[in-house]
């Protein structure tokens, strides 16, 4: 049965924002939580592609930074800057048998708009 697109977007919405298990999102929703673990990744990557290139612009010129580090310096007076980074730290349990914990380190990078110009991933570790 394919669900609806309201459905897909409501569920995969909840999943980041909760941080609910797939079980718990399919007593919310009833929907199987093995078509959940279908509906979240594939919805995520349709998202990401109707909105990368309108969200997630690099400059591809010195004059585009340069026009970012003024956007900055003139909104906040935080002169030769090209963005923030805004980091969180997420424990993640590895499965059965080691029950060990790993770290992961997610940094957007913003620019003076609030549009994402990179996202920074690393495991492990306390440095970026």
């Amino acid at each position: 049965m394919e669900e609806a697109p309201a459905l897909r977007v409501a569920i995969t919405l909840r999943f980041p924002a909760t941080g609910n298990s797939y079980k718990s999102l399919g007593y919310a929703f009833r929907v199987a939580p093995n078509t959940i673990s279908l509906i979240v990744p594939e919805t995520c990557i349709a998202i990401i592609e109707a909105f990368v290139d309108e969200y997630l612009q690099i400059p591809d010129s010195v004059e585009g930074w340069k026009q970012i580090a003024n956007g900055i310096n003139e909104r906040w007076y935080i002169p030769h800057t090209l963005g923030a980074i805004d980091g969180k730290h997420i424990r993640v349990w590895k499965l059965a048998p080691l029950q060990l914990q790993e770290s992961l380190l997610l940094g957007p990078v913003g620019s003076c708009r609030f549009r994402l110009l990179v996202h920074l991933r690393r495991r492990g570790g306390r440095r970026l």
